[in-house]
């Protein structure tokens, strides 16, 4: 058990939170925790938008309707944003942790005469501002020259979106992650009408990249993690997951024992061409035990000899492995991320020191909750 999860279970610690309203530049306007009634907090582990939450607020005295008069008493517009932080408090002393920082996605007010009038907020990611939800439509286009760094290119993309006017506050945050030496070996026009998701999502293709705005909503720009070269952070035993349930996958629809990729012609009249064959005499998936299934793969973004086949070599693993996943109710942990690996030990579901990957978590805006992971493993066949 780590040490957090042995001071949640303490009987002299208090499960607390925070929450700041913000403007569009993400300085804090006011501390509005005591006003909160309720809510959540969620993460996913995937490209782009990966946090929501959702808030109810006491809205007794009409204080956090959403209202752009400003001589009003609202104090809240679609140019606010929310941060939320989750934590412990122990012995009159609380350490809290970002859970991410919001924008107003949907607003629901319910005035009452008998009960308490309440705002709740339906919050969105950062990136939904770069990704059509909210805005993102790029209006003039520009060009990623051939040969641009990787890293720069998405600095590229991100100061466009600042220049025209979508308050992702770039400026002030930067970006994070590591600057790699790769580059885009080709030119980018970006077109009036896509999405700077869109953009970003294609740099990314190139290296096999991932971008998302972290707890703290800053940028990052980081390699596509690894599961089996990442080290476990986390160790949740019996005691400390409350139920589980597993659900193993096998979808034979999806088996490849043959993959085969193919690049564009770069106007040299080369096309570089790779097929991964499993003909491992151990495997029970080899060609010659259930015949070839095969796949075939066009990659317009593949520069390389080495780009093809490591391209073939990784989508044959991919398909040629179960997936397991399992539903954890346990104490709320804030200081844990998705994409993260931990080891899951439940008897009952037949888990035993399982290296498992976060793909969600859940965690509730109230004392006494009890916070969801999702978490999954692949089992090579």
């Amino acid at each position: 058990m780590s040490d957090y999860l042995i001071e949640a279970r303490s009987s002299i610690s208090t499960f607390v939170i925070k929450v700041e309203l913000l403007d569009k530049d993400e300085n804090v306007i006011r501390e509005i925790t005591d006003a909160i009634i309720g809510g959540d907090v969620s993460r996913d582990f995937q490209i782009g938008s990966r946090a929501s939450a959702n808030l109810t607020i006491d809205n007794g005295e009409g204080d956090y309707s959403l209202d752009p008069n400003t001589t009003a008493t609202s104090k809240v517009w679609l140019d606010n944003k929310f941060r939320v932080y989750t934590g412990l408090e122990i012995n009159g002393v609380s350490t809290f942790f970002s859970q991410g920082i919001f924008v107003i996605g949907e607003y629901n007010e319910v005035t009452s005469t008998s009960t308490t009038s309440t705002a709740s907020y339906t919050l969105w990611d950062k990136f939904s501002l770069l990704d059509g939800t909210r805005s993102g439509v790029i209006v003039n286009s520009f060009i990623i020259p051939n040969g641009t760094n990787a890293s720069q290119a998405v600095r590229i993309v991100l100061q466009h979106a600042q220049d025209e006017k979508i308050p992702i506050a770039y400026d002030v945050k930067g970006l994070i992650g590591v600057n790699t030496t790769e580059t885009i070996q080709k030119e980018i026009y970006v077109d009036a009408g896509r999405t700077y998701f869109d953009v970003l999502n294609e740099i990314c293709r190139f290296i096999n990249y991932t971008i998302f705005f972290d707890k703290n909503g800053y940028p990052n720009f980081v390699p596509v993690s690894v599961p089996e070269d990442e080290a476990s952070i986390l160790e949740l035993g019996e005691d400390d997951i409350l139920v589980a349930n597993v659900d193993k996958r096998f979808l034979v629809k999806d088996i490849r024992n043959s993959v085969r990729t193919t690049s564009d012609d770069w106007g040299n009249g080369v096309i570089y061409d790779f097929t991964a064959e499993n003909n491992e005499p151990t495997s029970e998936l080899r060609i010659d035990r259930i015949g070839l299934i095969s796949e075939y793969l066009y990659n317009d973004l593949l520069s390389t000899e080495t780009q093809a086949e490591d391209t073939a070599e990784y989508f044959l693993d991919l398909h040629s492995r179960v997936l397991e996943s399992a539903n954890l109710t346990i104490l709320p942990l804030d200081n844990i991320d998705e994409g993260e690996i931990i080891e899951v030990t439940k008897s009952a579901v037949g888990l035993d020191a399982a290296r498992m990957q976060i793909n969600q978590i859940n965690i509730p805006l109230f004392k006494r909750g009890t916070a969801t992971i999702n978490a999954s493993r692949t089992v090579k066949l």
